[in-house]
């Protein structure tokens, strides 16, 4: 079940991008192992580093044997709410486009395989209040439903802070694997694992 409301937390602004990546992974490192700048190689031979690789340090109750999963950051300030302030659309494209090569490429660790990548922040979350508003459900419609929804399939999700939840790993937009507030939730049910081929 999708949350009823998501309400994005403001984040603070950051001298740099690595220190909003220190920050963040300094929260998380209670509940998780992580590995910084870990190398990947493309199906095209290309070679990428993501910012972290991440394994919950308490594995049980994720639906995955082995859950494991990648985080790719950009600085929160080129992905500002405000319209005025958003830049060229290429900057929200480009990065997706690149999370979804990341989910594309071969983690060599102990068990090789494709990751799912985790955006952070929200790579669709400025994209909430566009959309149709004469509707009943204005949210089915706007960019950011149908962009978060298509980003899962191609093995991205969102790494975001939520209002009452904290740090949050969404799937498809509104549906929480796992959070500081709740711990393992949908991840309980939801492999990490992309998908490829028919789904």
């Amino acid at each position: 079940m999708g949350l009823g409301r998501k309400v994005y937390e403001e984040l603070p602004e950051y001298d740099s991008e690595q220190e909003f990546v220190d920050s963040v992974l300094a929260e998380l490192d209670a509940h998780f192992h992580i590995w910084r700048q870990v190398p990947l190689k493309h199906w095209t031979g290309q070679r990428f580093r993501v910012d972290a690789v991440m394994q919950p340090r308490d594995p049980d109750q994720w639906k995955d044997e082995h859950p494991v999963f990648a985080v790719e950051f950009k600085m929160p300030l080129a992905f500002h709410t405000d319209h005025d302030r958003w830049g060229a659309t290429k900057d929200f494209t480009a990065w997706a486009a690149q999370a979804v090569d990341y989910a594309n490429s071969l983690w060599e660790g102990s068990s090789p395989q494709r990751l799912r990548i985790f955006a952070c922040p929200s790579v669709t979350a400025p994209f909430e209040a566009i959309g149709p508003s004469d509707i009943d459900s204005p949210t089915l419609t706007t960019p950011s439903f149908y962009m978060s929804r298509l980003l899962w399939q191609l093995g991205v999700g969102e790494l975001a802070k939520l209002v009452g939840d904290g740090w949050t790993l969404l799937g498809q937009g509104d549906h929480v694997l796992w959070s500081q507030r709740r711990g393992v939730h949908e991840g309980k049910r939801w492999s990490l694992t992309p998908k490829a081929g028919s789904r």
